[in-house]
């Protein structure tokens, strides 16, 4: 396997480096009544035949050419540039992590920063955040942000929003205590009226009197909308709505049989901290060089936990790139030619389609922009003959912003043109539903394009380049075959919307998958929706309350061990569970006193990650699952550290119900600057009536990376505090405080690590140790490069007792120096407060 580096020799000089005969010494911690032998999953096979079997199930998925699909329905196939698959296929952004060590990371940021920027301008609003998952979740998460805000609890659906989304609000809803309502007269319960513009079915709707409606009873107006009808159509800032939100999947992404696509909000600045997920904003630092920060991180889940505004900890950061460069690349005037030709054509097909006998459009007297309902005599063997014939119905220095790189005048980039006789949308529709004033949108020309973006790659660090140490994030590497693999067009071109007969290849796809994950996990059956970890996490409790509901029985507690990610307590929350921590013990495991003395009949889940997040194993995991199932409660596996003993033992055999995975962790697909992500959710059959709808009907490297944690770990002795006894699993837990006397914090540790080229391990968490740094190393990081990253931190270590000034003005051979985060919050501060013009989380012309 070319993806594991420790060679038999190195393995034997890391065990006696660590004092141990065999393996099986630092497994000590499983019961040997875990252990398994056998997976029973099929050969494994060479990176020739899996690419071989890969594209044999493409074949198998019909693609129809992008002339001839007029299906829609919230995705599309356009034209996307071939600048946006070579910008989003560098290494250096796909291959990066979350950018928390913003000194390592100013290309994703940049790129984030200049996609909220592009959002709030193509929308009209005040600040856009760095992305959501989808359009779906955007609405929901925008009718959250209305409920906080205003304290009512009722949400008014007007018209015809996407049933999808939709189905995905009232979801989400039942966790808030939201009730969603469909209408379009609001009153003095309703915390928002949400809209679609154009609706669902491509009719434009009147969104300046829905937006004036729930002005007047105190509801916020939440529109969703098309960001191409935006080139033409008045965005939500000029008719007054509040928050904005959409799908982005137009913006240079394929369709992709559904995702991963990406979501976008935008709101007021009055709205701004109630926003969820992740916000980038502009710093300096004590040179004065512009950078770019995370910012107001405090409304997040890693910080506010249970309090938090949402779940999510993930931001389709890769998906937002791309859809940066498609919209640098068109600029305004290349949107607004996309969205008039779409105009322009959708009228004359509706032309020639209603002179046929029987044929007619279903709301003659509604406008419409680039899609419309019709109805046809006998719809289902017209689709037929027309699938036949192939059409688908239905040196580092920093970089400045590509605003600042547009010049005024460039050309749009060659279209072709409409074709037919139809009017332009300025010519057929009202003037007031069209866009007063064109968005500021830059424009680059390709080989601008390339090298910005190709400038802003050198500025990451990315696992395609440099070690990664980060705790509990398994940043292993990824294997450029899984790209190439996913780019296959006979996945990357299929519509969600196609009949099963032609995605055959894809949804066996899926079926393997997930026959290959119950075999790994020990559970029966396993749900591939979730779009993330934390999307896992709320997926696997909403299914753990209904199943307890099905019963007649309410429970509302969640249990959460105080070492858990933030997003256990967030997700809980989000599901209307009211939280109850359990204490960890001395020896850093769960409690098991403190659990019985927390069990009682209104508990529905434990949530426990194993290895925890200390890098321990919970040894009693067996009489933690018995004493949690004796009270009828479920118990619920956070598959985070998953890599710690997959092939080794499985969460199922331990007892869990539900078991959430990171495939973007565990399973080597790329975490992409912050997303996106995937997180399948397996569960035992008591669980498998309450999965979400549809479903498709041993290995060296854990034990490479409990090796590699276990060696590392050793290296460190006696040069960082080690808080708890060993051996580890695959990651283990230091401390900065013995660095304290001379005024040295974990923090400055990560910042000389990042001086030394290496990217700074996950600081600060587990919050049960101060000044904790949390190393995992993974199995494909070399014995050569763990024994370079043990003496950096030797070498850190010893500059902190003979020279600590030195270590508290690193990083200093990096595009920024150590940013003001603190000021950059004081400066959003003040212009939310209307002290100060400078918005901060994204740019903005200054007008003469």
């Amino acid at each position: 396997m070319p993806y594991l580096v420790h060679s038999p020799q190195d393995r034997e000089e890391m065990l006696a480096a660590i004092g141990v005969e065999s393996m099986d010494a630092l497994l000590g911690d499983i019961p040997p009544s875990l252990r398994i032998h056998d997976l029973k999953l099929a050969r494994g096979l060479s990176e020739f035949e899996t690419m071989a079997a890969v594209r044999d199930l493409a074949a198998a998925n019909r693609v129809f050419a992008d002339r001839l699909t007029f299906r829609g329905g919230g995705v599309y196939k356009r034209f996307i540039p071939t600048a946006v698959a070579a910008v989003t296929g560098k290494p250096e952004f796909y291959t990066a992590y979350t950018p928390y060590q913003p000194e390592a990371s100013q290309g994703t940021l940049q790129a984030i920063y200049e996609f909220q920027t592009l959002i709030a301008e193509l929308t009209a609003m005040d600040v856009a955040n760095a992305s959501l998952y989808d359009g779906a979740t955007s609405v929901a998460e925008a009718s959250m942000m209305a409920r906080v805000h205003t304290g009512r609890d009722e949400i008014l659906v007007a018209g015809y929003l996407h049933p999808e989304y939709v189905e995905v609000l009232h979801t989400f809803s039942e966790g808030r205590g939201m009730k969603v309502k469909r209408g379009d007269q609001p009153t003095s319960k309703t915390a928002a009226i949400v809209f679609q513009q154009p609706d669902f079915l491509g009719l434009l709707v009147d969104a300046r009197g829905l937006t004036e409606r729930a002005h007047s009873v105190g509801a916020l107006a939440i529109a969703c909308v098309d960001p191409i009808s935006l080139a033409v159509l008045a965005p939500p800032g000029e008719y007054g709505a509040d928050i904005a939100v959409g799908e982005g999947q137009q913006l240079g992404l394929s369709a992709s049989y559904g995702g991963p696509h990406v979501g976008f909000i935008a709101c007021t600045k009055e709205l701004v901290r109630r926003l969820p997920g992740r916000l980038i904003g502009s710093s300096h630092d004590a040179q004065g060089r512009r950078g770019f920060v995370l910012t107001l991180t405090a409304r997040e889940q890693h910080i506010r936990r249970e309090k938090a505004t949402s779940n999510i900890c993930t931001n389709h950061s890769l998906c937002a790139l791309a859809a940066a460069v498609y919209m640098t690349y068109m600029g305004e005037a290349g949107m607004r030619q996309v969205a008039e030709t779409s105009f322009q054509r959708a009228h004359a097909l509706a032309d020639r389609l209603t002179a046929l006998p029987g044929w007619e459009l279903a709301f003659p007297e509604r406008q419409f922009l680039n899609e419309f309902p019709i109805i046809v005599p006998k719809p289902k063997p017209v689709l037929r003959k027309l699938a036949k014939k192939g059409i688908l119905g239905v040196d580092r220095v920093t970089e400045p912003l590509s605003f600042e790189l547009s010049r005024p005048g460039a050309e749009a980039p060659r279209l072709p043109a409409a074709g037919v006789q139809a009017p332009a949308p300025a010519d057929a529709l009202p003037k007031d539903v069209l866009r007063a004033h064109p968005p500021d949108l830059p424009r680059l020309s390709e080989p601008e394009i390339m090298r910005h973006y190709g400038r802003m790659a050198s500025l990451n660090y990315s696992i395609s380049e440099q070690f990664y140490p980060l705790g509990s994030c398994t940043m292993k590497y990824n294997p450029v075959a899984n790209e190439a693999a996913a780019a296959l067009p006979g996945f990357a071109g299929l519509h969600p919307y196609q009949d099963e007969e032609t995605v055959q290849g894809a949804l066996e796809l899926m079926h393997r998958l997930e026959s290959a994950l119950c075999a790994i996990v020990g559970v029966d059956r396993v749900t591939l929706q979730p779009a993330a970890g934390a999307h896992g996490e709320w997926t696997a409790l909403r299914m753990i309350q209904a199943y307890h509901r099905s019963r007649g029985d309410k429970r509302s507690e969640v249990l959460v061990p105080d070492s858990a990610h933030g997003t256990n307590p967030a997700s809980a929350a989000l599901s209307g569970f009211q939280v109850v921590e359990v204490r960890s013990g001395r020896d850093g495991r769960i409690s098991l006193a403190d659990l019985e003395s927390k069990l009682s009949p209104r508990v529905a889940a434990l949530m426990l990650t194993n290895p925890n997040t200390l890098g321990l194993f919970e040894r009693e995991i067996l009489d933690v699952a018995e004493m949690v199932h004796a009270t009828g409660a479920m118990l619920y596996y956070d598959g985070a550290n998953l890599n710690a003993f997959m092939g080794v033992a499985r969460p199922g055999d331990m007892g869990f119900d539900a078991v959430h995975m990171n495939l973007h962790k565990t399973f080597t697909t790329p975490h992409g600057g912050g997303g996106p992500g995937a997180g399948p959710v397996g569960v035992k059959a008591e669980l498998i009536p309450f999965l979400p709808h549809p479903t498709v009907e041993k290995s060296n490297a854990s034990l490479d990376a409990v090796l590699s944690a276990n060696y590392l770990r050793k290296q460190v002795e006696g040069v960082l505090d080690l808080p708890h006894e060993g051996p580890c699993m695959h990651e283990f837990v230091a401390s900065a405080h013995n660095l304290a006397p001379q005024g040295v914090k974990a923090l400055d540790v990560a910042k000389g690590l990042l001086e030394r080229d290496f990217y700074a391990p996950t600081v600060y968490f587990p919050l049960v140790v101060p000044e904790a740094i949390m190393v995992e190393p993974t199995e494909t990081e070399s014995k050569a490069t763990l024994d370079a990253f043990a003496s950096a931190l030797k070498e850190i270590v010893e500059q902190a007792r003979t020279n600590p000034a030195a270590l508290h003005a690193e990083p200093h051979s990096l595009p920024v120096g150590r940013l003001d985060e603190v000021g950059t919050a004081r400066r959003i501060t003040a212009y939310l407060t209307g002290q100060s013009e400078d918005p901060v989380l994204r740019w903005k012309r200054v007008r003469k």
